[in-house]
């Protein structure tokens, strides 16, 4: 539901839909009635018990003619442009990782999460002492590879500032009360989706109050994580082929001995 929302996704069309199991049509009912999306079940051979079930509590057009299908999907004959001219968020990135794809070094973990601006080196930082590259690579892995919402936002965040999972939950977005945050209110446009995904992901599972202003409701802290999403997020990195900077070790300067 969380992608549906973000992405602007408002029809589905699920082939073989005679093979989903009563709990999965739940689901889709659900994720329907949620987000009033159009949904297209293609059938084939006799309808299951389970969905007939559910034809009979929910309003539904069917159709077994090819005039009807065009009826229903009108522009299903018209030729259609590349996924990445109608979908922004569309990455073709092969997955899983072919053996010879080059891996690429996260920024430096700050100290603490610090208040970035737009003119911030991170935002648009590249990976030095590595093949050039740019966001858009690894926004191809992040979109194609991680499913969950919070992790593929925390994973792309990762990218531009160099936090580690310890340091997402402090971290926060602008809101109107309070413009300085973390992350700048102008994002690279790749990563944007991302974190709409995760903020409706994170107000489906409460952990945001519509009732109070923005900075005190939860919605400028869009990384709830648990243990295990830490480390999930850890993993996803590394489907992305992503590695974390060298830990910088402090010089052992000698103590001044007191005269």
């Amino acid at each position: 539901m969380a992608w549906t929302k973000a992405l602007g996704i408002s029809h589905y069309v699920v082939c073989r839909a005679h093979r989903i199991t009563a709990r999965h049509l739940e689901h889709l009912m659900a994720l329907r009635e949620h987000t009033r999306i159009q949904l297209t079940l293609v059938v084939s051979g006799p309808t299951p018990a389970a969905l007939a079930t559910i034809f009979k509590t929910v309003p539904h057009h069917h159709t077994d003619t090819l005039e009807g299908t065009r009826r229903h999907l009108p522009h299903a004959h018209q030729p259609l442009a590349a996924p990445s001219e109608r979908y922004p968020w569309w990455h073709p990135a092969p997955f899983p990782a072919p053996p010879d794809e080059p891996w690429y070094e996260l920024p430096s973990r700050p100290r603490r999460p610090a208040p970035l601006t737009h003119d911030s080196p991170a935002v648009d930082r590249t990976t030095t002492g590595r093949p050039d590259t740019s966001h858009e690579a690894v926004a191809q892995r992040i979109h194609t590879r991680i499913g969950h919402p919070v992790h593929a936002a925390a994973v792309a965040v990762r990218v531009l500032t160099g936090y580690d999972t310890d340091q997402l939950p402090q971290v926060t977005i602008p809101t109107p009360q309070r413009p300085r945050a973390h992350l700048p209110a102008h994002l690279p446009m790749w990563v944007i989706p991302l974190l709409d995904a995760s903020r409706v992901y994170t107000e489906l599972q409460g952990h945001i109050r519509s009732d109070l202003p923005p900075h005190l409701s939860g919605a400028d802290r869009p990384f709830h994580l648990a243990s295990w999403d830490k480390d999930d997020v850890a993993r996803a990195s590394e489907t992305c082929s992503l590695t974390p900077a060298p830990t910088r070790k402090r010089p052992n300067t000698p103590r001044k001995s007191r005269q």
